[in-house]
């Protein structure tokens, strides 16, 4: 009997800590000091790139790998902004030097690093003529607070509604723009704060944490046992009124593209569009610009 209940109680330490951990992988941040100065990145035998930041605000200088100061095509305004929970979140609002902005984005990034890394993602769209805040969650880069599912969701508010207290978004149109782990947030996030924006992009999201864990093939059950599912895109999507582009390659081997036709599948939204294209994950602004640009400002 004490042998049954000791292999019993292994099974289910043995479930708890896989379940933990496969939870805590969902979120992996890169946390800055707020000390860093200085940063170097792209280092490689021939290149690199050195960053400085200035101020409370960790406001960036960028220079090549001979110290000169690189010349950007957009100025970056770094921004500290209350959260509710009464530390600071961190941000950049990214404007393209020679258009005037066309729209702005709130832009939802993924799961990994901070938005240094993540920026990349959204330049082309900076190039194209809009203005974009991208913000680092709590826990990531200069962002106080701990990394958690449930604090993201707050996290995402709060961006919403200090970009909103801006006198330079008021007459341009609002989007929400997540993509990866972003996009499967954005849609949550929309759910309850769509009356302040005037529509919301997606890119490479996932459908939910479960599906996310189990490369989206619903018959692994054990694997999706082990995730405890907080919120779903494609739940909170049935709540979404306003204009929707969902965007996702074929290609897409990070989050396969099952995830986007059912989170598209449960949509309502009688501006709901589906965008297929291909490529890698998240390469839809440098593959497939001019489409993505036409179908959002189609969204206004």
């Amino acid at each position: 009997m004490k042998t049954q209940f000791h292999k019993i109680a292994l099974i289910l330490g043995a479930f708890l800590m896989t379940s933990c951990a496969f939870n805590k992988n969902f979120l992996n941040p890169t946390k800055f000091q707020d000390n860093l100065e200085k940063l170097v990145v792209n280092k490689t035998a021939t290149d690199s790139m050195i960053i400085t930041f200035a101020g409370k605000n960790h406001q960036p200088s960028f220079f090549d790998k001979n110290n000169q100061s690189v010349t950007l095509v957009y100025t970056i305004e770094s921004i500290n902004f209350p959260s509710t929970n009464g530390y600071l979140l961190h941000g950049w609002m990214l404007k393209p030097k020679d258009l005037n902005p066309k729209a702005t984005l709130i832009h939802f990034h993924g799961n990994g690093s901070n938005l240094l890394y993540q920026m990349k993602f959204i330049l082309p769209l900076v190039k194209k003529g809009y203005q974009v805040f991208i913000f680092d969650y709590s826990g990531f880069g200069f962002s106080k607070g701990k990394a958690t599912r449930k604090q993201l969701l707050k996290d995402g508010e709060d961006a919403i509604n200090y970009v909103k207290t801006r006198n330079d978004i008021s007459s341009l149109p609002l989007f929400i723009h997540g993509v990866s782990y972003g996009g499967n947030l954005a849609i949550c996030v929309a759910a309850k704060m769509q009356d302040k924006v005037d529509g919301i992009v997606t890119e490479g999201a996932f459908s939910n944490h479960k599906d996310l864990a189990s490369d989206g093939n619903r018959k692994k059950i054990m694997t999706r046992l082990f995730v405890k599912e907080i919120y779903a895109s494609e739940n909170y999507v049935s709540q979404i009124k306003k204009p929707l582009l969902i965007v996702h390659s074929a290609d897409d081997t990070v989050i396969p593209f099952i995830n986007a036709e059912r989170i598209y599948t449960n949509a309502i939204s009688p501006n709901k569009q589906f965008l297929k294209i291909n490529g890698k994950h998240l390469e839809a602004n440098a593959s497939d610009l001019d489409k993505i640009d036409g179908t959002i400002m189609g969204m206004k």
